[in-house]
C-alpha cells in the first residue's frame, strides 16, 4: 500500500522552523553609553563653571593683595619659604556692584617648607577697597600673622626737608600692633582720656573718654583717632555685624548696649556714608570723632568693667563714675 507524497501549499510558512528576529535600534543597543556620555558631559560642565568663578575670585584685586602682602612678609617666607605660591582653590565669596562691594576670602599659600591661608575682608566703597581683616594662618600652628600690621609698618617714603623719625617726640620706628596700648600724644588738654588702645585699623586709636552710669544706663563714648595723615573710612560697627558685639562685663556677667521700647539699640545707626551699610566715620589726617552707646549699667557696687568691642582687644578695668 503506498503512502501518499506530502503536499505543503505554496507560500506557506511551516510551523517548527526558527522564526524571524526584528533588529534592535541604534537608542536601544547604546542607551549605557550614552547615558554615560552624557553624565561626562554634565560634569565637565559644572567643572567649567566652577572653574570661571574660582578664577574670577582667585584674579580678583582682593585675592592678589593678599598673596602680594604674603609673599614679602618676613615671618610667612620664614614659616612657608620661598618661593610663595597662591593655591587654586580660592574659596569665598566677592560681590561688587559698580564701584562698591564687599569680599570675604580664605587664600590658600604654598612653599616648599609648609602651607598657609590668608583670611582676608575687605569693603569697596567709591573705588577703593579698604581692608577691615587680612590674617596668614600657619597650617599646624595656632600662630596667626597679622598682614595689615605688617604692611603699616613698612617704612614711609621720606619727605623732602622732613625730620627723621628718631626725632620727632613720641614716634616710633615701627606701628604698634593692634590692641596695644596707644603711645602718648604730645599734649592737647586731651586730660578726658579714661583709657587708650590701637584698633584693629592701623592708624585709628580708641580713647575711652566717657563710661558714667546714671539712672541704671551706663553711658560710654569713645573718641577714635587718626594718627596718620592719610584720610581713612573707620567702621566702628561693620557692615553685617550686630551691636551684640558691642557690652561690658563684671567678672562674667555681660552687660549689653540697652534698647528703646521700639527695640532699637541706644547707639548710632547704620547708615551707607562710606558706601556700605555700617557705623562708620569719615576721618581725615588727624582728625577725631565720636561714637556713644548706652549699655545696661551694672549694679551700683561694681566699681570697674571691661568693655568689649570688635575693634579693640578688651579695655580692662574701666572705672566707672557716678551721677
Amino acid at each position: 500500500m503506498s503512502t501518499p507524497p506530502s503536499y505543503i501549499p505554496q507560500g506557506a510558512v511551516p510551523t517548527s522552523g526558527r522564526t524571524p528576529t526584528h533588529q534592535k535600534s541604534w537608542l536601544a543597543r547604546n542607551w549605557f553609553w550614552l547615558l554615560i556620555a552624557l553624565a561626562v558631559c554634565g560634569a565637565a560642565f559644572l567643572f567649567g563653571i566652577f572653574s570661571l568663578i574660582v578664577g574670577a575670585i582667585r584674579g580678583s584685586d582682593v585675592a592678589k593683595e593678599a598673596v602680594s602682602r604674603a609673599q614679602s612678609n618676613p615671618a610667612i617666607r620664614g614659616h612657608l619659604g620661598a618661593p610663595i605660591s597662591e593655591g587654586w582653590f580660592v574659596v569665598g565669596s566677592i560681590n561688587v556692584s559698580n564701584s562698591s562691594g564687599n569680599a570675604d576670602l580664605a587664600v590658600p599659600l604654598t612653599g616648599p617648607k609648609g602651607k598657609a591661608t590668608v583670611y582676608v575682608k575687605a569693603q569697596k566703597a567709591v573705588g577703593k577697597w579698604n581692608y577691615s581683616f587680612m590674617q596668614a594662618a600657619i597650617e599646624g600652628s595656632s600662630e596667626r600673622i597679622d598682614l595689615l600690621a605688617s604692611a603699616a609698618a613698612e617704612p614711609q617714603p621720606k619727605l623732602p626737608g622732613s625730620a627723621p623719625a628718631a626725632d620727632v617726640p613720641g614716634s616710633t620706628t615701627s606701628p604698634p600692633e593692634p590692641g596695644s596700648r596707644a603711645p602718648g600724644r604730645p599734649d592737647t588738654g586731651s586730660s578726658d582720656i579714661v583709657e587708650s588702645l590701637n584698633t584693629s585699623t592701623p592708624g585709628v586709636d580708641a580713647e575711652i573718654i566717657q563710661c558714667k552710669r546714671s539712672d541704671g544706663v551706663l553711658n560710654v563714648k569713645i573718641r577714635f583717632h587718626n594718627t596718620s595723615s592719610a584720610a581713612i573710612n573707620f567702621y566702628v560697627r561693620a557692615p553685617n555685624t550686630a551691636y551684640d558685639r558691642f557690652y561690658v562685663l563684671s567678672g562674667t556677667r555681660k552687660f549689653p548696649v540697652a534698647k528703646d521700647r521700639n527695640g532699637s539699640y541706644l547707639a548710632p545707626g547704620a547708615d551707607s556714608s562710606c558706601g556700605l551699610p555700617g557705623v562708620c566715620l569719615r576721618l581725615a589726617g588727624g582728625q577725631s570723632a565720636v561714637w556713644w552707646a548706652k549699655f545696661v549699667a551694672p549694679p551700683v557696687t561694681v566699681g570697674k568693667v571691661d568693655l568689649i568691642t570688635p575693634v579693640t582687644t578688651p579695655f580692662e578695668e574701666v572705672p566707672i563714675t557716678d551721677k
